[in-house]
């Protein structure tokens, strides 16, 4: 009895990395083209200094940077070092996104996972709606930070029908999915 890991952050890699880049490119067009009064006369606005759109831009690269590569490179740091939470059990009360956009979540032994596609937070975001894993009655083990699930593995030992089959009491099956190292 063994589970497989079928997502870590770690392999995964950065979400939303392009950000940050996508940034500072508009920090370098805004040091090097400045907004003017032709473009300004043409779009109806003020025109924008060159110290002010690098200012923006530059506040933008710093944001982005820190919600994206930041958040990653503490997650796996906070990986590496042990620094997280684990939990294993069944997964219960499955609240499935009801469209891509939507947010989904689910109970593990008590704690309460929820993410989304179009958050631009890190960790395990694969929605049921897009073949995601997560279903009521799998057995599952999780690291995890805060509400980041940085690793999620399943059980192979048992079948998913088989801890939520109707003949096995829901205390057993949990029982089961305990016992599996």
């Amino acid at each position: 009895m063994h589970f497989q890991t079928v997502y870590d952050i770690s392999v995964a890699g950065c979400r939303a990395w392009f950000l940050a880049p996508a940034c500072l490119i508009l920090v370098v067009i805004g040091a090097l083209f400045p907004v003017t009064p032709d473009l300004a006369a043409i779009s109806g606005k003020l025109p924008l200094s060159r110290a002010g759109g690098v200012t923006l831009f530059g506040i933008m690269f710093l944001l982005s940077f820190v919600m994206t590569w930041g958040s990653y490179w503490t997650l796996r740091h906070d990986l590496r070092d042990g620094d997280v939470s684990e939990v294993q059990g069944l997964v219960a009360d499955v609240q499935p996104a009801a469209t891509h956009q939507g947010i989904e979540s689910f109970l593990v032994d008590g704690h309460t996972f929820s993410y989304a596609r179009h958050q631009a937070s890190q960790g395990f975001d694969t929605l049921s709606v897009d073949g995601g894993p997560i279903a009521n009655g799998r057995c599952v083990r999780i690291v995890y930070v805060r509400d980041h699930i940085l690793r999620l593995s399943l059980a192979q030992s048992l079948e998913t029908s088989d801890l939520a089959a109707d003949h096995i009491p829901p205390s057993l099956s949990e029982r089961m999915c305990r016992s599996i190292e």
